[in-house]
């Protein structure tokens, strides 16, 4: 989200706002949420899944994640892929670390089906590169499918639903200042613009 999608949405933003100066960082969700709580930002955005708990948010979007096929796949002509269509492909996967692995490997696992995990990214970007050079495929989150570029690779709906919540995160202490707030609506009626109706909850 944050190497792509957020510096369109600021450039939108001040293309109105010609005064304001503004400061992108990229970290991972939970160095973000400290970030906010330690009151070291203004705010930030992060994209986890929907159990994750966050001070004070605010969220953008409700969406699922996609699965990302090299064009001219098996697969590319179902509308939904399922855990058993996926059985013995070779799977672009998340590091360990990142929670929506472990909650991808459970669905994988409760439908009985086998991967070939052979690469793993903690971006969703360079998730979707791999996927178009053939390497496999992979699960990867709406804005990313969105922001993506490359021609050679196809989004499917996936199922069971893996549903990702991008939120703004603003300050636990005092009230939010107009620019805060006005950001807030701006990136909300960006969301609303970019991702088609068909990736959201």
């Amino acid at each position: 989200m944050g190497l792509s999608f957020v510096p369109r949405a600021i450039a939108a933003f001040m293309a109105e706002h010609d005064q304001v100066q503004i400061s992108l960082v990229v970290h991972s969700s939970r160095e973000v949420v400290d970030l906010v709580v330690g009151q070291r930002c203004d705010l930030g955005l992060i994209v986890l899944p929907n159990t994750y708990p966050s001070p004070r948010a605010e969220k953008l979007l409700a969406t699922r994640m996609l699965c990302a096929l090299p064009a001219g796949h098996r697969l590319q002509n179902q509308a939904t892929i399922r855990p058993e269509d996926l059985q013995g492909e070779p799977f672009i996967s998340y590091p360990q670390s990142i929670a929506s692995r472990q909650h991808i490997d459970a669905i994988f696992a409760a439908h009985g089906v086998d991967r070939e995990l052979r690469l793993e990214t903690q971006l969703s970007l360079p998730m979707c590169a791999f996927v178009e050079q053939g390497l496999g495929v992979a699960l990867v989150d709406a804005i990313s499918a969105v922001e993506y570029r490359g021609q050679g690779i196809v989004f499917r709906a996936f199922e069971p639903a893996i549903e990702m919540d991008f939120s703004m995160l603003l300050p636990i202490q005092g009230p939010v200042s107009r620019l805060q707030a006005s950001f807030l609506e701006h990136m909300q009626r960006f969301i609303e613009a970019q991702v088609p109706a068909a990736h959201r909850f």
